[in-house]
């Protein structure tokens, strides 16, 4: 099987669990991503093989067939991405031409030995350097505007030249920027696709504008048309693509660690890391800290209302959201208690935050994508043996009160947080997982049981007979492509 993913592919965790899980299970597992500076466009791991490509290159060195073979993948909004790479084109040969001009009275400048001559040649080559550099800038401004758009038919375009040594019998498209990939090399293999929504696309934070939205779900909608099996992380995602879609249900593989990711792994202590003695209670972010709708800053005014409280932000570093968030501390009187640390390896995360006291997800109700979350820092927070503080939303919010390892609270509000922080924190008897709510946890939502379920969803997918929808909706000449143009009004 074949399996398309929009980054370097490593060091995504869903991706390589589920590669892991089809490569134990017998499939032969291909692994296709983005090829970045300074990374090997093609490694072994553990038996499965690594291909990275440019996958958002933009040049213009597809040719001018496949570019419209490719656009054809894109049914409804095929038009509107053909607007937008013509635009890209256009600033391109633009750029190539001032470049080649101000390469050539470069070449005159250096050739001619005569000084007054060479005068006018400096004049003329400043001037072709000027208008090079706009040219470059133009096309720079016009790849940013439409990026957004493009990088899903770029995607498509640059998978679809490469040349496989292996026919694929299953192609797994992560996310939606690999999906119109997929598509393309099974109308050419008679592959079976597979979509895996890591996200809700039409709901994704901060909320879409309403173009990009459109735009989405259409090509979304079209897509998806065409794709035999949908795997989901959650059950409220599961019912919305189901409502969307109608027919098989999507099968729901949650993000939970794998069991040597959990609580027999040794890492760095949490307290350690954050210089905090032992007992004195600790709360625990994991993941990015991300801007307002991840909720950070609400934690941080939360614990600002705890004195004796101290927190530790584990995750990803950005300095724009560091630098947000720390002007957000500065704010407040627990500047001295909130520490940033560093991110440890995803594998040690487990092991690493277990001496905290409880562990806190704030996600904010700006889209359905959170509302619908189940993230993978919960399921880390919960194997780490942390009772959890969730807003009351319908997967997390379930999930901490099945199992009764947490509270839910207000997300949008520090004071109720820290009401949440403050009632588990100080009857940790009543929320702190024991052996017996571990025992459920690891028994309901373990990777093991994840695994089985997507393998199994797997064959039976394979054992049923193959859906007849690819190619039926290209074309852009039928409904979807008719609810296009209602939705932008342009033809």
């Amino acid at each position: 099987m074949f399996s398309l993913v929009n980054n370097a592919v490593l060091h995504d965790v869903r991706v390589m669990k589920e590669a892991h899980g089809l490569n134990a299970a017998g499939y032969r597992v291909r692994l296709f991503g983005r090829l970045l500076p300074d990374q090997a466009p093609r490694l072994d791991v553990e038996g499965m093989t690594v291909r990275r490509f440019t996958c958002f290159d933009p040049d213009n060195d597809l040719g001018a067939e496949h570019e419209r073979a490719t656009l054809e993948l894109f049914g409804p909004v095929a038009p509107l991405l053909q607007r937008k790479l013509s635009a890209l084109r256009q600033a391109q040969a633009q750029r190539k031409t001032d470049q080649a001009a101000y390469e050539a009275a470069m070449a005159r400048v250096k050739a001619n030995t005569d000084r007054a001559e060479r005068a006018t040649l400096n004049q003329v080559k400043e001037e072709s350097r000027a208008r090079y550099v706009a040219s470059l800038e133009r096309e720079r401004e016009v790849y940013r505007e439409e990026s957004f758009f493009l990088n899903y038919f770029i995607y498509a375009a640059r998978f679809l030249l490469l040349q496989h040594d292996e026919r694929p019998d299953v192609i797994h498209a992560h996310d939606l920027h690999p999906l119109a990939a997929a598509v393309g090399l099974a109308r050419k293999t008679g592959a079976r696709v597979v979509f895996d929504a890591h996200e809700i696309e039409t709901e994704r934070a901060p909320p879409l504008p309403p173009d990009r939205k459109q735009f989405i779900d259409a090509m979304e909608r079209h897509l998806l048309a065409q794709v035999d099996h949908i795997i989901v992380c959650c059950e409220s995602a599961a019912d919305f693509y189901d409502r969307r879609y109608p027919g098989e249900r999507p099968t729901v593989v949650m993000n939970a660690p794998r069991l040597e990711e959990g609580r027999g792994l040794s890492g760095v202590d949490v307290r350690t890391m954050a210089g905090v003695e032992p007992g004195t209670r600790l709360v625990v972010y994991t993941g990015g800290v991300g801007l307002e709708p991840r909720g950070v800053d609400k934690i941080v005014r939360a614990v600002a209302l705890l004195p004796e409280v101290h927190m530790a932000i584990v995750g990803p570093r950005k300095a724009a959201h560091d630098h947000w968030l720390k002007e957000i501390v500065a704010q407040t009187n627990a500047a001295d208690r909130i520490h940033f640390l560093d991110p440890v390896p995803s594998e040690a995360l487990v092991a690493t935050i277990q001496s905290g006291d409880v562990g806190v997800c704030a996600f904010q109700d700006v889209t359905l994508n959170h509302r619908y979350a189940l993230p993978n820092k919960v399921f880390e927070m919960a194997f780490a043996g942390l009772p959890l503080v969730v807003p009351n939303f319908p997967d997390m919010g379930r999930f901490v009160t099945d199992l009764e390892i947490g509270v839910t609270m207000d997300e949008s509000d520090p004071v109720s947080i820290a009401a949440a922080l403050r009632r588990v924190l100080f009857e940790p008897w009543r929320f702190r997982p024991d052996a017996g709510k571990m025992k459920r946890l690891t028994e309901q939502y373990a990777w093991p049981v994840q695994n089985a379920r997507f393998v199994a969803a797997y064959a039976n997918m394979i054992a049923s007979p193959q859906k007849g929808t690819v190619g039926a909706v290209s074309g852009g000449r039928g409904l979807l492509a008719r609810l296009w143009r209602g939705l932008t009004g342009k033809a």
